[in-house]
């Protein structure tokens, strides 16, 4: 590592223990509110995984049924072929049976992720009409592309998904071992003592990738902001000679996402080679004291065989939860940031208010103070008075308020003190609609 990476890690930590740190309770949270967004699709959810199930209980019933099928070939001109022929009718009436359900659970499932895809991005542009233009203005249009397109796509890949598959994992799991103590109670027991070393190796590589999922969707969302931000303003960057500084800025952005994308991405791909290593060693171990059994003449080579199918589609699920852990990260990372939107304060209604039907063109500023934050003071006691028909120019260098005293006459931003009076009217008295129809606006684009 070098000493760039090494500083910008030793940052990104401590920034990570300080404010990025996801607690339990509020990953329940975030899990919980994004099954509410799927709004009337959790019946399609339900019935996918009924299906699901269905689908994991025939396909683990073929291992059983083949297992009691190799038990009918007992020696040379001793072989059962009546029984065998039975069997092999089952297995295909249960293989048949397993393709329609599977293609079920597959199409409701794809239903039920873009409809809530749809749902929640209907919700956040929903929200942005309704929020206050404050939360606009000091959001980066691009960050909030990004928020409504990439993260939103991100979490129902992850989070929506990871329903499916974690309960379809899990089934496989409980399942698996069911028929296991069914076949051999000692085998049984040998298998399920392997099993935490798969949960372990899950749990750290878990551990480790959430803050870079985290940072990574930050990140991104930064990286859009700028983009955005430089390309649609190219006009004014080259007219004061700002290329030079808008490259080096871009280079830090692109160099820092390029860092934690290099990162979450090495703990995505380090999941599976782990997961098949210990799904090789159970493997391994079935063989190795099945073969033991067999020779005490405790097992079949029926009961041997199908635990060697079990074994292999045991270990399965394990390193496909494994591969869904990275996943769902990601997604709680950015369903952080889609709730960050979603959970702003709308802007405060006006209903009831007084309808400005008609404006005479006066307009009386008295005392008035307005800032952004409250550490910067911009417009302090200022008195202005307008008289019908009068022209006014208000002229001055960037930054003095000229555009504010727009926001603040049209109330795109409410007054900290003061008044605003419209043809007398005081204009937080006033609703926003009736006061923004008799003004009339020429932007400078």
């Amino acid at each position: 590592m070098s000493n760039k990476d090494a500083d910008y890690a030793k940052s990104l930590f401590e920034t990570e223990e300080k404010n990025r740190k996801l607690k339990k309770e509020e990953k329940r949270g975030l899990f919980v509110t994004f099954l509410k967004l799927s709004g009337p699709y959790k019946l399609t959810l339900i019935l996918s995984l009924i299906c699901m199930l269905i689908g994991n209980f025939l396909d683990l019933l073929v291992p059983y049924l083949v297992g009691k099928a190799i038990e009918l070939i007992v020696g040379i001109n001793n072989v059962d072929f009546d029984g065998i022929l039975r069997l092999a009718i089952i297995m295909i009436v249960v293989a048949v049976v397993n393709l329609v359900f599977t293609w079920l659970y597959n199409l409701l499932a794809n239903i039920f992720t873009y409809k809530t895809s749809e749902n929640i991005r209907k919700k956040f542009f929903d929200k942005i009409n309704k929020v206050p233009i404050k939360f606009v203005d000091g959001t980066t249009h691009g960050d909030l592309l990004n928020r409504l397109i990439n993260d939103t796509e991100i979490v129902t890949d992850g989070l929506v998904e990871a329903v499916i598959s974690v309960s379809s994992g899990l089934f496989t799991i409980i399942g698996t071992l069911v028929f296991m103590i069914i076949l051999n109670v000692k085998l049984a027991i040998i298998v399920a003592l392997l099993t935490p070393v798969s949960l372990i190796c899950a749990y750290i590589i878990a551990k480790k990738s959430s803050m870079w999922f985290t940072l990574k969707a930050k990140a991104t969302g930064d990286m859009s902001g700028y983009l955005e931000e430089i390309i649609s303003n190219q006009r004014i960057v080259k007219a004061f000679g700002h290329e030079d500084e808008s490259i080096e800025t871009f280079k830090e952005i692109n160099y820092n996402e390029c860092y934690v994308a290099r990162k979450s991405k090495f703990y995505t791909y380090m999941a599976p080679p782990f997961t098949r290593l210990v799904n090789g060693i159970v493997y391994i171990v079935v063989g190795f004291f099945g073969a033991i059994f067999y020779l005490q003449g405790s097992v079949t080579i029926g009961i041997i065989s199908s635990f060697l199918s079990y074994a292999n589609s045991y270990g399965r699920p394990f390193e496909e939860i494994s591969s869904e852990i990275t996943e769902i990260q990601a997604a709680y990372a950015s369903a952080r940031r889609i709730l960050a939107v979603l959970n702003e304060a709308n802007e405060p209604s006006d209903e009831g208010f007084k309808e400005l039907s008609y404006a005479d063109g006066t307009i009386s500023i008295r005392n008035m103070s307005f800032s952004y934050s409250p550490k910067t003071k911009l417009l302090q006691n200022f008195n202005l008075e307008v008289s019908a028909g009068q022209k006014i120019a208000i002229v001055g260098p960037t930054g003095c308020g000229k555009t504010t005293l727009i926001n603040l006459l049209m109330r795109f931003y409410e007054i900290d003190e003061g008044q605003i009076l419209i043809s007398g009217e005081d204009t937080k008295m006033i609703t926003r609609a009736s006061l923004r129809n008799k003004f009339g606006m020429v932007l400078q684009d």
